[in-house]
């Protein structure tokens, strides 16, 4: 065999192995599909429980909401007492506007949209900051306080465990200046 014929028998040897790969690679890229539904996250749990308790209260639902907290905290506040408080927020809906995690804890920001908003006398709560607690596999409320914080302007937002029972949450505010806000544990 002359010396061409080797190097053209070589090179479609070369161009086929090598189409035989780009082949393969392309199918491998094609098999999962790359859409923007392969980079969504799923929702922290934490959020899911924030979100179920933030809309039992404005939907008038203070008994589930209430079932909701942590052991403690339902001792701590019991039904009657907390169903009387917050029997009537005033709200058509909420959104979460901050948060941040650890592994066992969270902290959620809800804003409230108000009912009231043509009489704001009798506007219920505008906000509800919510520590969240792991307790084994699901995420119940341990402590929430009612707010007029927007979460507008929170940055930097982080977590930390401060003491037994006690939570600060860490930002850095609209103005560039370091803030905090320490909870504690129905």
């Amino acid at each position: 065999m002359s010396s061409r014929c080797q190097i053209a028998a070589i090179a479609v040897s070369l161009t086929l192995v090598l189409a035989g790969c780009a082949r393969t690679a392309r199918q491998g890229a094609m098999t999962p599909d790359a859409g923007p539904e392969a980079t969504t996250q799923p929702e922290p749990a934490y959020l899911a429980a924030a979100e179920a308790f933030a809309t039992a209260l404005e939907q008038g639902q203070p008994a589930q909401a209430h079932e909701m907290l942590t052991e403690h905290a339902r001792k701590t506040l019991p039904a009657e007492q907390f169903s009387a408080d917050m029997s009537d927020i005033g709200a058509t809906g909420h959104r979460v506007v901050a948060q941040a995690a650890t592994e066992d804890a969270a902290w959620v920001l809800a804003k409230f949209d108000s009912a009231a908003s043509a009489a704001p006398e009798s506007a219920g709560i505008p906000g509800l900051g919510m520590l969240l607690r792991k307790v084994g596999e699901s995420w119940q409320v341990s402590f929430f306080m009612p707010t007029s914080d927007t979460g507008e302007g929170m940055n930097d937002l982080a977590l930390t465990k401060s003491g037994e029972g006690e939570y600060t949450v860490n930002w850095t505010g609209p103005e560039g200046a370091p803030r905090s806000l320490t909870m504690t544990e129905f």
